[in-house]
């Protein structure tokens, strides 16, 4: 032991006496820190804290300060420019630590009074003009009752920098960044009457830690990542994905889940929802601690304090915890789809039926078709023997309507469809080749297919296809293709939409639909090339949900027509509109009174009739019916006129 720890360690280093905490000079995270309660362990504590701060910091310096018992830890953002000016962006709340290291940061702070707050914020800013400080910085106080302690600055942003950023809407990172570049507050816009904190955000550090085991690090990697969104949630992150390798050689943060509410309430209730969505496999991970720590009723009053964690034992206690009812149902839904997973129950699933199939019968003899082999019949021998171009011209000299069907791949979006499997397909295949033999296509897969069959029915969609096209080889197969996307809810690269749509059409796809949500020309010209490297038929759709008639819309003929001509160019075989909910306007259905009529209040007037339902118009007041503005089969609109009465 050196002689200056023998020093120290005999004379109490503060009139006020014990507790007292070491701390580490040159690094922070809880690392060479330890608190003394007592002179006779002051020499040892001395000697552990620099040891283990040399190690951490390359430095053995550390200093003693005053322990408080249950102290919060409040810290404030500051920014300042290199012309003298400073401001503050209000203070948070860091007091739900483990071993001295933040795991769960709220803005504003819970539990302090108005002059604490104010104190703080202040004194910030004082010592900012007093160090002549430039740029962002980070003063931390503890805070006990009515009174706070300087404990120290530092000079950058923090990483729990987040919540201050969602509660006063400044880009910290930027801002410290142009101030670097020599940008002054005024030129970021900022002052500080004007930067006034909206609603509360929290902070939640999602660790790949093992609270029941003393906060230890886990490694592995990560076979499954599934991660949340929606209004007022932000997860920051960088190496959360499926195949990501996680080891212990550095810290074990993984992601930042910041949610921010109108209030503090709504805050923590998204913050508790927005965890448990999250869904990290193959390590393991703190989030069902931090669920326990938001739920805790010391939490929600808004009074905990450093040691918190420490001092609960019952954050510590696993069992008992309500399980999602999203996840019971889907327990039960799987039980009965794919039978049970527990080990010695062997029963067949409940919902293996035996599907009852009617007969069909030929309209021009009356007799009934055999389905023992499948119909040859069909749009696709043309496709097959013609190729595209004259499959697509036959379709348009066509003089009756051709239906394409959407049910195998619709209905797998559905409740009930999720449960139907490809043997369920397979026992109505060959009775649909006859059926619909004159349809233009069945419409067998999607985005919905894959999704709902990988996930849930444990099945490969490929052999799907490969199955229905032996059982149905006379009417086209057609999928729907996001542009860029394929069949997945994000862009593809290039080659890998390339390689999918070949293959595709190789399995068995003859037709495919391809469309961009926001009519993206570029977007749809990448997928309409991947088809025609493929030697698919083409069906350009153009995504129409608005109402081209309307007066003063921006969405008109002409922006149509637009579109259509690009796609001309693409050299597309068919043109196709998709989502039409503007076209679907209802049309006056039927007129029940006429012109003169003598009319009392509630006496139908018109039956308008729309989506195979009839709605009636009934007169508001008692009259006689001056005139009727619209006629049989017209489209109207919702506050369009259709009669007067006087």
């Amino acid at each position: 032991m050196s002689r200056a720890v023998c020093k120290i360690a005999k004379t109490p280093p503060f009139s006020c006496g014990y507790p007292v905490v070491i701390k580490a000079s040159h690094g922070g995270g809880g690392r060479g820190m330890r608190v003394v309660h007592r002179k006779e362990a002051m020499a040892d504590a001395i000697s552990e804290a620099k040891s283990e701060a040399g190690v951490a910091f390359g430095s053995d310096v550390v200093f003693v300060e005053k322990y408080l018992g249950r102290p919060q830890h409040i810290e404030v953002q500051v920014l300042s420019d290199g012309q003298g000016n400073h401001i503050h962006l209000h203070e948070r709340d860091c007091s739900i630590q483990r071993k001295h290291q933040k795991i769960i940061e709220i803005a504003p702070a819970m539990g302090i009074s108005e002059a604490v707050r104010q104190g703080v914020t202040d004194a910030a800013v004082r010592l900012a003009q007093g160090l002549k400080y430039e740029n962002a910085g980070t003063v931390e106080f503890l805070v006990e009752g009515e009174n706070f302690y300087f404990i120290e600055m530092n000079p950058r942003i923090q990483v729990e920098h987040t919540i201050t950023e969602e509660l006063t809407r400044v880009d910290l990172v930027a801002a410290q960044l142009r101030i670097a570049c020599g940008a002054t507050l005024k030129d970021l816009g900022l002052v500080q009457d004007k930067i006034l904190p909206k609603g509360c955000s929290i902070q939640c550090r999602v660790t790949t830690e093992i609270p029941l085991d003393g906060f230890g690090p886990d490694n592995g990697t990560i076979g499954r990542c599934r991660l949340p969104a929606g209004n007022g949630v932000r997860l920051d992150y960088s190496e959360c994905f499926i195949g990501a390798q996680i080891g212990s050689s550095y810290d074990s943060l993984l992601l930042k889940c910041i949610c921010t509410g109108s209030d503090r309430a709504s805050a923590i209730k998204k913050a508790i929802r927005t965890l448990r969505e999250i869904d990290i496999q193959g390590i393991q991970t703190n989030i069902d601690f931090l669920v326990r720590l938001l739920e805790h009723s010391t939490f929600l009053s808004g009074a905990c304090w450093t040691s918190f964690v420490d001092d609960t034992p019952e954050l510590f206690v696993v069992g008992g915890e309500v399980v999602p009812k999203q996840g019971v149902l889907r327990f039960l839904a799987d039980a009965a789809v794919n039978g049970s997973r527990i080990q010695g129950q062997t029963k067949p699933p409940a919902l293996k039926k035996n599907i009852f199939i009617g007969e069909l019968i030929d309209r021009t003899t009356g007799e009934q078709i055999s389905t023992e082999d499948p119909c040859r019949d069909g749009w696709r021998s043309i496709l097959l023997r013609d190729g595209p171009r004259e499959f697509a011209r036959q379709v348009k000299a066509h003089q009756k309507t051709l239906i394409t069907d959407t049910t195998w791949r619709d209905g797998q979006q559905s409740l009930l469809a999720t449960r139907v499997r490809t043997r369920d397909l397979e026992a109505i295949a060959k009775h649909m080749s006859y059926a619909y033999k004159d349809a233009y296509s069945l419409e067998a897969w999607g985005g919905a297919t894959f999704d709902v069959m990988l996930r849930f029915l444990y099945e490969d969609p490929w052999q799907r296809l490969r199955k229905l096209r032996e059982l149905v080889p006379n009417i086209p197969f057609q999928m729907l293709l996001r542009s860029t996307n394929g069949l997945a809810y994000s862009a593809l690269p290039k080659n890998a939409l390339f390689h999918f749509v070949s293959l595709a059409k190789q399995t068995g796809i003859d037709i495919f639909r391809v469309f961009d949500c926001l009519n993206d020309l570029e977007n749809l010209k990448v997928g309409i090339e991947a088809i025609h490297a493929a030697g698919g038929l083409v069906e350009g759709a153009i995504m129409y949900t608005g109402d081209m008639l309307a007066p003063g819309t921006k969405y008109g003929l002409e922006y149509y027509m637009k579109i259509v001509d690009r796609l001309v160019e693409y050299d597309i075989h068919i043109i196709s509109i998709k989502s039409m909910s503007g076209v679907m306007k209802p049309a006056a259905g039927r007129l029940i009174k006429n012109p003169g009529d003598a009319v009392e209040a509630g006496d139908v007037l018109i039956a308008v009739s729309a989506m195979k339902m009839e709605v009636h118009v009934s007169a508001p007041v008692r009259g006689r019916i001056a005139s009727i503005a619209v006629a049989v089969g017209d489209m109207v609109e919702k506050e369009d006129l259709l009669a007067r009465i006087e």
